[in-house]
C-alpha cells in the first residue's frame, strides 16, 4: 500500500514540474548574473550517437557519488525511505522522500545543464535511465550475467537493498557498476539472491504505513534532528580545537 501511495504521489506530476523548472531556473539565473558564465557546453554540438553514451557514462559517475552522499549520516534518514520496502518490486523505484527527491533532482538538473548536452539526447537518456531503474528494482534475476559487463542488474541492486546494514554501503551504482568496482564498493550478487531479505529496521519512525503523509512528516522530523545533532557535534569539535 505504501508503494501504491508513492505511485499516486508521483503521478500528480507536481514534483517533476517544480523541480525541473526550479533547476533550470537556478542555472539560468547563474548564467545571467555571473559574468562570463555560460556553462561548459562540452557536448552541446556533439552528434546524437556520440553524446548519448557520454551522457550515460558521466551521469552514472555523478549518480554514484550522489548515492554515496545519500547514505551518509547527513542524508540517510531521508534515503532510508527508499530502502524501507519489505518486498522488492518495480514500484520500489518510486519510493523517495520529497525532500530527498527535490535536492537529488535539482543536483542532476543543474549538473546536466552546466556540462551541456543536446536536448534530444537528455530526453532519450532520461527515458532509458528511468526504464533501467524500474527494471533494476524488479525480480528479473536472470539478467545477473550482465553484471560482468559493468551494467547494474536487478540482482546486483537487490544486494544494495539487503536488510543487513553492511549491504547498504555496497553497489551504489544505479546504471553502471564500473564505479563500484573502481572504488571498492562492489559485491557480486550470490546465486540465491532471491532469498536475500530486503528492508531496514524501522524503530519508532514509520516507513511502511498507510498514513503516508504522517509517515513522511515523522521522517522529516527525524532527519532534522539528525542534522541538528551532527551540526552540534561539529561545532563542539571546532570549539575544542586550540
Amino acid at each position: 500500500m505504501t508503494d501504491w501511495a508513492f505511485l499516486l504521489l508521483m503521478a500528480s506530476g507536481l514534483y517533476s514540474v517544480l523541480i525541473i523548472v526550479g533547476g533550470l531556473g537556478i542555472f539560468d539565473y547563474i548564467g545571467q548574473n555571473i559574468t562570463g558564465w555560460t556553462g561548459l557546453a562540452l557536448f552541446t554540438h556533439w552528434p546524437f550517437w556520440a553524446a548519448l553514451p557520454m551522457l550515460y557514462l558521466l551521469r552514472s559517475f555523478f549518480s554514484y557519488w550522489l548515492h554515496r552522499i545519500q547514505h551518509s549520516q547527513w542524508f540517510w534518514p531521508l534515503h532510508k525511505t527508499h530502502h524501507a520496502a519489505r518486498e522488492f518490486t518495480t514500484l520500489n523505484y518510486l519510493r523517495a522522500h520529497p525532500i530527498e527527491l527535490a535536492w537529488q533532482t535539482l543536483a542532476h538538473t543543474i549538473a546536466l545543464a552546466a556540462i551541456g548536452f543536446p536536448t534530444d539526447t537528455i530526453i532519450l537518456f532520461e527515458v532509458l535511465a528511468n526504464t533501467q531503474q524500474f527494471l533494476n528494482h524488479s525480480n528479473a534475476t536472470v539478467l545477473a550475467p550482465f553484471e560482468k559487463l559493468g551494467i547494474v542488474t536487478p540482482a546486483g541492486h537487490r544486494v544494495h537493498h539487503g536488510f543487513d546494514e553492511r549491504f547498504h554501503h555496497r553497489n551504489f551504482g544505479e546504471l553502471l557498476n564500473i564505479w563500484d568496482r573502481l572504488f571498492g564498493t562492489y559485491v557480486a550478487p550470490p546465486r540465491d539472491i532471491h532469498r536475500l531479505v530486503v528492508g531496514v529496521p524501522e524503530g519508532r519512525v514509520p516507513y511502511n504505513s498507510d498514513g503516508l503523509v504522517r509517515a513522511l512528516w515523522a521522517q522529516s522530523i527525524e532527519w532534522c534532528g539528525a542534522v541538528r545533532n551532527l551540526c552540534a557535534c561539529a561545532f563542539a569539535r571546532t570549539s575544542e580545537s586550540p
